[in-house]
């Protein structure tokens, strides 16, 4: 029944906060709110073919297309996400489809208990749909009993009755996490993913790896808010079972002996029920706690893996880089050989050995410019802070002075290489007209023009 004593249970109940209040004053009002995950309940088939005929089937998705799964705030319902329905519901070995995977909702349970101002008679409100009815049958025979029982005693009587109803609530909710943990250990095989990944060093080359992956992080997200919501449900739980065993063992007065190993009976299943729900709450840590540090270490191994590969690649780079430092000379000389004569690029009498000593300075000049590079770059950096002089000073750009005159002499030389094929040329010309004219004339033209060649 519902009485406006109780108004901060339903507080509690609709804004779904696990709290524990016991407030003596001139009545008696104790009540309790508790959270839990749950199984979501089948729908009829009716409504579940509608349902799976709404969903796309799996087996047609490409498993490299999907996106990051969205993880749930601590109350919406945990689904698995439809970007990881095919890694669930496909079985690897037949390609058949699996029946749809469990989706765990959030449960809110309270009691509320008032009493009059004498403390005579007691009102209990109970919300729950976690207790299914051939318990609650048992239940309401055990409430009765109770009151039939502590008839002369009704605070003992009351607070046996709240601790009965909240073993009965707590027995329901370890069952319920015990179904949970065997949903995600056995049916995600969230143990079974994470160890293969430490174990077998080839689930990287799968295309399914990368699903894999996110499935098992998101099973180890699931379990880590069932365990926060657990944390939370033992504790007030615990205060509560405190609270009621006080009220219990100080009483209207003295007790006879088999009033107190029925006061002790009726305290058992709260005590037994607690005792369940905390070791399913530690089997729960414990299962988080392990995968955590399966995440934990497939992290460092990936880590480890990347760190490997960027040095095999790095060494790849600077091998690749060798060879082109010892290739681009080659290629440049060869490039400025196959000019054609008629650009007048190169001298006409430039051979074998210049093509090699061109070779030789193309590679001396790179090699110092990749030595250098660092240097270069940090100076056009701070020409804007320091001195232009005080710049090359500092990072030896006087270098580019001297390949600049070096440079500049080259071209002096080529130059006068060229004057000087062209007069020779011109000579030779003016020595074959002469000849055809006057051939005595044309042979001391030639031999004057030796003379003076040989004198420059």
């Amino acid at each position: 029944m519902l009485h406006p004593e109780i108004l901060d249970c339903l507080e509690n109940h609709t804004m779904r906060v696990s709290k524990f209040a016991l407030e003596k004053k001139t009545s008696v009002i104790a009540h309790i709110t508790i959270r839990s995950w749950s199984l979501e309940k089948k729908s009829g088939k009716r409504q579940e073919k509608q349902q799976k005929s709404q969903q796309p089937d799996p087996r047609g998705q490409d498993i490299l297309e999907w996106n990051a799964p969205r993880f749930l705030n601590d109350e919406e319902l945990i689904r698995l996400p439809q970007e990881l329905d095919k890694i669930y519901r496909v079985d690897k070995q037949t390609g058949d489809l699996k029946r749809d995977p469990p989706n765990m909702e959030l449960k809110v349970s309270s009691i509320g208990m008032s009493t009059n101002e004498f403390g005579d008679f007691s009102k209990f409100t109970v919300i729950t749909d976690l207790i299914p009815p051939r318990e609650l049958k048992k239940l309401s025979r055990t409430v009765h009993d109770i009151w039939n029982k502590f008839v002369h005693q009704p605070q003992t009587g009351r607070f046996l009755v709240f601790s009965a109803i909240l073993a009965c609530i707590c027995q329901e909710i370890a069952a319920h996490y015990h179904d949970a943990v065997r949903v995600f250990v056995g049916e995600f095989q969230l143990d079974s993913i994470s160890n293969s990944y430490l174990t077998d060093s080839r689930w990287l080359q799968s295309t399914e790896a990368e699903s894999r992956l996110q499935l098992s992080l998101w099973s180890l997200e699931a379990l880590h808010k069932l365990n926060n919501t657990m944390e939370f449900t033992v504790r007030t739980i615990e205060l509560a079972k405190g609270e009621i065993e006080e009220e219990i063992r100080k009483g209207p007065g003295k007790r006879s002996e088999e009033l107190e190993e029925m006061c002790i009976m009726y305290q058992e299943p709260l005590r037994r029920s607690l005792a369940e729900l905390t070791a399913a709450q530690i089997k729960l840590e414990r299962k988080v706690e392990l995968n955590s540090r399966y995440s934990d270490r497939l992290s460092t191994l990936l880590a480890l893996r990347d760190s490997r590969a960027a040095f095999s690649q790095n060494n790849t780079i600077q091998k690749l880089t060798y060879i082109t430092i010892g290739c681009l000379p080659i290629a440049l000389t060869a490039a400025l050989f196959a000019v054609p004569d008629d650009q007048h690029v190169i001298a006409p009498r430039m051979g074998r050995n210049w093509f090699i000593y061109l070779i030789l300075i193309f590679f001396f000049a790179i090699l110092a410019t990749a030595r250098l590079l660092d240097s270069i770059i940090s100076a056009f950096r701070v020409l804007d802070e320091v001195d232009l002089k005080l710049a090359l000073r500092r990072t030896g750009l006087w270098i580019g002075y001297c390949l600049d005159w070096v440079y500049s002499r080259c071209n002096s030389v080529l130059k006068q290489l060229q004057d000087r094929y062209h007069q020779l040329k011109s000579g030779k010309e003016d020595h074959s007209s002469i000849q055809g004219q006057d051939p005595e004339l044309g042979d001391l033209v030639l031999s004057s023009t030796q003379d003076s060649s040989k004198k420059q």
